[in-house]
């Protein structure tokens, strides 16, 4: 038997309803209780279902988002697959509700107005079998929905909602609209990650891991990833000691479904891009391989909003935090999860140090520390002294210490102690009069750790030394009021990449901080560029889009261009500089001795004109 849940006409505007869902009850007519299980060793729902329960219990289908499906009419086409005969189930005075139902913040669950963490909207049912003798299955059928009424108190194996049966129906203004259908039992069945029906196993023990095609597939991927970092050196045709140069030619579009990619990271090895991606209700962090361009794994990571991924040390392992108030942990390696590391309101920031102890910066203003004991993590310390909520992290090489961030544009610093408890504690704070309640979005430190790059929401980068506070460089000419983006150094430390709400990607030099190049990735599509990373080997990068179905963008630096590049790379020339072409850009030594030229000639002709100003000065002077 399939029960399949369609769509509902127009649904009436409440701020409550964003992600409806619908919620069967196969109930008895005569009695109100859910219907037994003709088989108690059957699995009728799920496929790990406790023997000891001797009813079907109910069923849910998945959320539908009205938000970003920009819709009012929630559309499911959802089966709901129930291992049970038809013939037996319309032999038992069947009667099936169909709630439909939303579930509600943990601030508004708390507030006891919704103490059982539901928003109820409206409800509906269907006789299969009619008084008239009329089947209603095998076909899709218009039921009205009624108004909800509250739940009541019930054993577990009654329906709570049975009564509003019996109440006065007062109509709800929509329909839904389902399908009852008989349908045959599949002869086999795969297994797979997470079961999503009643005959389908999952594929999680080590015996069946060991037999498993697609366990045998990511134990030769594994092998092959270290052989390649093996090779290391011959993968990329850039050297560790070579100035990097801008990339200028697209090479790939790689797929980030119907939402685009908000935040994205390259592996410390360079071989893989781990990206934030929503499909459906669900948050993925997919991978794709950098040398073979296509996805190779994707983890169901969170039911919210991902807002920053890091990668451990050794590559080892994937952290991920996330808006549902968690931060997820998962075995790059084995393609397997760890643990989820529960929080009391958003995770907008974390960072793992060499010793895998993760760092996460939450809405409670609060930076926190956990460590790795046997196979799990613990919480180690609480770091209190924000005044607005973190929003970014970064460990310092030597794990000694800590900055992070938040929305009141405060930067501080924490200190790893030298005892054997290794406690964590406050340092010294940042303050600057210019970013006074400005909210950070990020910050990087610089390739040798004595600069700090401040990405603010101000339309403004800052340059920091880390010594004494002072602000170095103000790299402006990127539009950013609204949205977190993300910005990336080059991993030779020369060159700024960030992207702005205007469509573009702006590239500062460091040393000068001037800007020097411009990109229109997406063809004058005035879409905002959440993120932008550059590869930490070669002279690759990868530039994406959150809220439109956009690609994310992998362009690579090509010699043999000289004119016009796919990917909108656009040299900018100042009027007291010389122009510098693609093989030019990527010198560094380069453009300093220009700049360093000018300036010098600039310095001497001050000095002539200073010393004509004092001789036409003695000369106009009258003798006494």
């Amino acid at each position: 038997m399939a029960i399949t849940v369609h769509k509902t006409d127009r649904l009436l505007l409440d701020s409550l309803v964003v992600h409806p869902l619908v919620k069967v009850h196969i109930v008895d007519m005569s009695s109100g209780n859910y219907i037994l299980k003709s088989d108690n060793n059957r699995a009728v729902v799920f496929y790990y279902e406790n023997k000891g329960i001797e009813y079907i219990t109910p069923l849910l289908c998945k959320p539908y988002d009205l938000h970003n499906n920009h819709s009012v009419c929630p559309e499911w086409d959802e089966m709901l697959l129930i291992n049970e005969d038809m013939t037996y189930i319309l032999e038992q005075g069947v009667i099936i509700f169909f709630e439909l139902i939303d579930f509600v913040s943990f601030s508004v669950a708390n507030s006891q107005t919704k103490p059982e963490g539901w928003h109820k909207i409206a409800w509906g049912f269907l006789k299969p079998l009619g008084k008239n003798g009329e089947l209603n299955i095998n076909k899709k059928v218009r039921l009205q929905l009624y108004q909800s009424h509250k739940y009541k108190k019930c054993p577990s194996n009654v329906c709570p909602i049975f009564h509003w049966w019996k109440k006065k129906l007062v109509k709800y203004p929509s329909s839904l609209y389902v399908s009852v259908c008989e349908i045959e039992p599949p002869e086999s069945t795969t297994r797979t990650l997470r079961s999503k029906t009643p005959i389908q196993p999952e594929r999680g023990s080590s015996e069946t891991l060991e037999t498993d095609p697609d366990h045998r597939r990511n134990s030769q991927l594994s092998n092959e990833i270290t052989t390649m970092k093996k090779q290391d050196q011959k993968l990329w045709s850039r050297l560790n000691y070579q100035t990097c140069k801008l990339p200028n030619r697209r090479i790939a579009e790689l797929p980030s479904f119907k939402e685009g990619c908000f935040v994205m990271k390259f592996s410390h090895d360079g071989l893989h891009l781990s990206c934030a991606i929503q499909i459906d209700a669900m948050y993925f962090v997919v991978l794709y391989s950098v040398k073979a361009l296509e996805e190779i794994y994707r983890y169901p990571a969170h039911q919210g909003m991902i807002y920053n991924i890091n990668w451990s040390a050794d590559d080892r392992y994937i952290v991920s935090s996330s808006a549902d108030c968690t931060v997820g942990i998962w075995n790059f390696e084995q393609r397997s999860f760890i643990e989820m590391l529960p929080h009391p309101s958003f995770v907008y920031a974390s960072d793992v140090d060499r010793n895998n102890t993760i760092a996460t910066g939450c809405y409670d203003y609060t930076v926190r520390m956990w460590g790795l004991s046997s196979e799990t993590y613990d919480l180690l310390q609480e770091l209190e002294g924000h005044k607005g909520y973190v929003t970014s992290l970064c460990f310092a090489s030597n794990h000694h210490s800590l900055y992070s961030a938040d929305s009141v544009g405060i930067v501080i610093e924490w200190r790893r102690g030298e005892d054997s408890h290794h406690l964590w504690s406050f340092s010294r704070e940042y303050k600057w009069i210019d970013l006074k309640d400005t909210i950070i979005n990020q910050i990087v430190l610089h390739k040798r750790e004595r600069r700090l790059l401040i990405h603010a929401r101000d339309s403004t980068l800052r340059l920091v030394d880390l010594k004494t506070g002072c602000t170095l460089q103000w790299l402006q000419g990127e539009t950013n009021n609204r949205f977190r983006t993300i910005c990336s150094f080059s991993p030779c430390g020369t060159y700024i990449f960030a992207g702005g709400e205007n469509g573009t990607v702006s590239v500062w030099n460091a040393d000068l901080g001037d800007l020097i190049a411009t990109y229109e990735p997406f063809n004058k599509q005035r879409v905002t560029i959440h993120c932008v990373q550059f590869h930490p080997h070669d002279n690759i990068l990868a530039i994406s889009h959150y809220g439109h179905n956009v690609p994310i963008l992998i362009a690579v630096f090509d010699h043999t261009i000289s004119g016009e590049s796919n990917i909108g790379l656009n040299i900018l020339q100042r009027d007291d500089e010389v122009r510098v072409d693609y093989n030019q850009v990527g010198t560094k030594t380069e453009i300093v001795r220009k700049k360093s030229n000018m300036v010098a000639a600039k310095g001497r002709r001050i000095k002539l004109e200073s010393v004509i100003e004092k001789i036409n000065q003695i000369m106009e002077t009258p003798s006494s």
